[in-house]
């Protein structure tokens, strides 16, 4: 049987001796292991009450009754008593992991380790530890090691297993304690437990260009714009607010807009003002302007500008190409010849 410290055990006496006259019993508890200690107790109704005290230990006892018509003691068989509060706790080890290499950005302590054996000890008596019977199967082969009580660093030599084994107890209970101590690259364990974030993160790049291609393959100028076109002579086309990838057969064709194709094609159905010459084909560049279509955002890009065509961005003027935002775009084309006027096309964002 066992007990914590500073508890009252109670033993029923009749477990052990018969009273069929219920006499009072004079009662006497003998420690055989240790004749110098002695147990506080009472006896109430045949049931012995024990008083374990403080101190912890395992003791074998023997009861001995008689009542006040007997001349000798009736002696019980001896049993056991063990005082403990509660068994210890070792927490379970993990094995121990060093390195005999690694990359720069790798954590540096891999290649040194210390473990204190205090830390995972824990007895709710506060019984300190015994530890005994060490063995380090490896040392000075597979790796150093410095112990220092139950302290211990590890550093490594070559690539390996071994182990630390050692008994722990709290002088009552005792375990065996076995911790597996691995010696490896640190290079190789980067790549082992690193190598799925690596595949993900090539995925994510792969259907990152698929996209990419996929847009870039069907962009098209983006957004609404309004749309002018006038001539010295009072001429005018208008249109309001125009999405050219939806609206216009041009715009849905190709992610290319040929600036000529696309005015030819609105003046259909734009609003007309005085008798502007629809022959734009003679002025010099606006069969050359192409506008590009974006993959990201709205707008365009201007490309293909002539020498001889006046262009501006938001009041700035440009040259060769220019990505258009947001932006208010104006081209001025002048016929070399002097038979027409000067027109004006201007695309305004909504």
């Amino acid at each position: 049987m066992s007990a914590g410290v500073n508890k009252t055990l109670d033993i029923d006496l009749k477990k052990y001796f018969e009273n069929p006259d219920n006499d009072k019993m004079d009662v006497v508890l003998e420690c055989l292991s240790d004749t110098n200690k002695q147990f506080d107790f009472v006896c109430e109704n045949d049931v012995l009450k024990i008083e374990t005290g403080i101190e912890l230990g395992r003791y074998e006892l023997k009861l001995k009754v008689k009542d006040y018509d007997m001349t000798e003691y009736l002696e019980s068989k001896p049993f056991a008593l063990t005082i403990n509060e509660e068994p210890f706790v070792f927490d379970e080890i993990d094995p121990i992991e060093i390195w005999v290499d690694s990359y720069p950005w790798q954590d540096a302590g891999s290649e040194e380790v210390d473990i204190n054996l205090a830390d995972y000890y824990y007895d709710p008596d506060g019984i300190e530890a015994q530890y005994r019977d060490f063995s380090i199967i490896g040392k000075d082969t597979l790796f150093k090691c410095e112990q220092n009580g139950v302290q211990f660093k590890f550093t490594p030599i070559q690539k390996g297993t071994g182990s630390l084994s050692f008994v722990v107890s709290d002088q009552m209970t005792e375990k065996n304690i076995s911790v597996e101590i691995n010696v490896v690259s640190g290079k190789a364990v980067f790549w082992e437990r690193n190598w799925i974030w690596f595949l993900i993160a090539a995925i994510v790049i792969v259907v990152i260009v698929i996209v990419l291609l996929v847009l870039s393959a069907t962009t098209r100028v983006k957004g609404n714009w309004t749309i002018e076109l006038t001539d010295d002579n009072g001429g005018r086309i208008y249109i309001d607010q125009i999405n050219i990838a939806s609206n216009t057969t041009v715009g849905n064709k190709a992610k290319k807009v040929n600036l000529l194709a696309l005015i030819e094609e609105i003046s259909f159905f734009a609003e007309k003002i005085g008798s502007l010459d629809m022959n734009a084909s003679r002025y010099d560049g606006i069969n050359k302007i192409v506008l590009k279509g974006v993959t990201f955002g709205n707008g365009f890009t201007v490309t293909k500008i002539p020498e001889n065509v006046k262009a501006e961005v938001n009041g700035l003027p440009v040259r060769g190409s220019k990505r258009v935002k947001l932006e208010t775009m104006r081209l001025v084309f002048d016929d070399p010849t002097g038979v027409l006027s000067r027109m004006c096309l201007t695309m305004r964002p909504h």
